[in-house]
């Protein structure tokens, strides 16, 4: 899913989920101009 469905679905700002992108915490891909996270690593981000 990409950075906004991810902010969508936590109910956060998209800037929070890029916060531990950025930090090396959520791994991510680059797909093109966008930015790819799995749904588990979002769930795993949910509950820590």
């Amino acid at each position: 899913m990409d950075v906004r469905q991810a902010a969508a679905e936590l109910s956060v700002p998209p800037r929070r989920i890029y916060e531990p992108i950025d930090e090396g915490a959520l791994p991510a891909i680059k797909r093109g101009r966008g930015i790819r996270v799995q749904r588990a690593d979002i769930e795993a981000l949910r509950t820590a």
